[in-house]
């Protein structure tokens, strides 16, 4: 990718054939930026090892057995990204 010059467009046109302004690259950059280190933390979770040395963090699905007591299992990789993917599709309805 090419940087943007210095006058405030960047130096390749887009697909569409236009300029973007340099404001408008930075902000992109900013966002894309934030996007790889959300990425980041996620793929960091997801791939911790399943057993039970201390500290850990677990992302646990938990479920209703009765009114008194639920049951929950930890979730790691496909997994855990079947999870997500299912309850933000269900959100998504």
């Amino acid at each position: 990718m090419t940087k943007p010059q210095r006058y405030g467009v960047s130096s390749m046109p887009c697909e569409s054939g236009l300029y973007v302004l340099h404001k408008d690259y930075l902000a992109l950059e900013a966002e894309v930026q934030g996007l790889r280190e959300d990425a980041g933390r996620y793929q960091w979770l997801r791939q911790q090892p399943n057993d039970t040395t201390a500290p850990r963090i677990d992302v646990v699905q938990w479920q209703e057995l009765d009114e008194s007591a639920n049951e929950g299992h930890g979730l790691r990789l496909e997994e855990l990204d079947a999870t997500i993917d299912a309850a933000r599709a269900k959100d998504q309805s």
